[in-house]
């Protein structure tokens, strides 16, 4: 009697903790909903506004959010942070909003004080995206403050070094000048795939993360063949 009522109190138990298990997955799952509905709404109106201005840029950061996505998954993140970052990372360039549509389409190099007006989309981005209630748009505000730092310090706006950028921007970091240079532009032509992996490989522990540098040009072709995919 006493090995059935064990039995009875151990399947019990496994029942309400698969139970237990089902609902916070469910949870987890609905509140992943509604932080991508939210962000959804949120990043096609920026979207609009940038792709108003620029459709260069509203193409960019689509294409940024993907590049992200796989960089996440290749490291070993899960499927969440893989999502979450795809969508934060559409909103990197958000800032750029801010800046004058002169300085945006400017062809030809910026002179010293629009060089630091484009700067400033870096800390506005920050600006727009803080201090709202959603999982994916805190990440996104982090992002969009960190994607222009560098690894050694040197970067902007806030000269961080290593780890002190967030893991999202060092991510976001190797997509965005990715896609920047295998993109042609009214200013410069596409660069080669060769030309790109040498590129991005000199500044390995010096722009990006030496980990996630290296974990990119190992993979390189996988990214290119999604540039392609998208562009």
């Amino acid at each position: 009697m006493d090995r059935l009522v064990k039995k009875s109190t151990s399947s019990q138990v496994t029942a309400n903790a698969a139970y237990c298990n089902m609902v916070i997955v469910d949870h987890e799952s609905l509140l992943l909903l509604k932080a991508c509905e939210e962000m959804q709404a949120l990043t096609i109106t920026l979207l609009e506004e940038m792709a108003l201005n620029c459709k260069e840029t509203g193409d960019h950061v689509i294409r940024v959010g993907v590049f992200a996505a796989l960089l996440a998954k290749l490291d070993g993140q899960n499927h969440c942070f893989c999502e979450h970052i795809r969508l934060a990372a559409q909103l990197h360039d958000v800032g750029k909003v801010t800046v004058s549509e002169h300085i945006l389409k400017k062809q030809g190099q910026l002179n010293a004080d629009e060089r630091e007006q484009m700067k400033l989309h870096a800390r506005k981005g920050y600006e727009l995206l803080s201090g709202r209630d959603n999982s994916i748009i805190t990440m996104a505000s982090h992002l969009a403050l960190d994607h222009h730092e560098r690894w050694d310090g040197s970067g902007y706006p806030n000269s961080k070094k290593g780890k002190e950028i967030s893991f999202e921007g060092r991510i976001t970091a190797i997509a965005d000048v990715f896609d920047a240079l295998a993109s042609k532009r009214y200013y410069k032509a596409a660069w080669s795939l060769a030309a790109i992996k040498e590129k991005i490989a000199a500044d390995i522990g010096k722009q990006f993360d030496p980990h996630l540098g290296q974990l990119f040009i190992d993979n390189i072709e996988q990214f290119y063949a999604l540039y392609h995919e998208h562009c």
